[in-house]
């Protein structure tokens, strides 16, 4: 191992992105102290690839596969303990911040951050520290007390947006959205997905019970 300031960090990543992988890959081994002993795009085997190289810290990303970076977390939390995740993701609501620290994760970093606080990010967890961004820190305390935000969700939404989520909290499909707005149904589509980004929620589901709760829609 040698001394402090001498030891190697070793990294290992799972991102579903090549580019982003890549490219977290680029940063990381700039640094003379750190390299990537392995990586992988898919929570495939995920345990059993990160045991057989042994990492000092795992960087995982959180971004459309947000199910699989959490997947890895926890999986990786429960089998390997002693070996920390950062996750590297979206500046979204609290909330996915907190779901990642619940699945097992030391260190959460905004995909929007530097590439210096990445860095520094994986050489704390290789120390044995956790790491989390300043930027949302404030946003995970109010979540963690149970507080709700200055605003509510729907805040965010245009007035468009905003009727097209009461139209889905209503259970309509797409096209009967489009109908209902007099927008073409390509349009709504992407209406829809603005909405799901901006309330930071996957499914149509989680959209109507935030439509419910704040629109009084369903």
């Amino acid at each position: 191992m040698g001394d402090a300031s001498t030891r190697t960090v070793a990294v290992y990543l799972v991102d579903a992105h090549d580019l982003v992988r890549e490219g977290t890959r680029a940063i990381l081994e700039r640094e003379p102290d750190i390299k990537v002993a392995g990586e992988q795009r898919d929570a495939a085997e995920v345990v059993r690839l990160v045991a057989a190289c042994h990492p000092d810290v795992v960087v995982v990303g959180v971004g459309d596969e947000a199910d699989v970076g959490l997947e890895v977390c926890q999986a990786l939390s429960t089998a390997l303990p002693r070996i920390p995740c950062l996750v590297v993701g979206h500046h979204r609501p609290s909330k996915l911040v907190v779901a990642a620290i619940q699945a097992g994760a030391k260190g959460y970093v905004l995909d929007e951050s530097r590439s210096g606080d990445v860095v520094a990010a994986v050489r704390r967890l290789a120390q044995g520290l956790s790491s989390l961004d300043p930027v949302i820190t404030s946003r995970v305390l109010t979540h963690l007390r149970g507080g709700s935000e200055a605003r509510p969700a729907t805040s965010v939404l245009s007035a468009t947006e905003r009727k097209v989520l009461e139209l889905i909290g209503l259970g309509l499909t797409n096209r009967e959205i489009a109908v209902r707005v007099q927008l073409p149904p390509a349009a709504v589509k992407k209406h829809v997905a603005s909405i799901f980004t901006k309330l930071d929620v996957r499914r149509r589901t989680q959209a109507a019970v935030v439509a419910a709760r704040e629109l009084g829609a369903g």
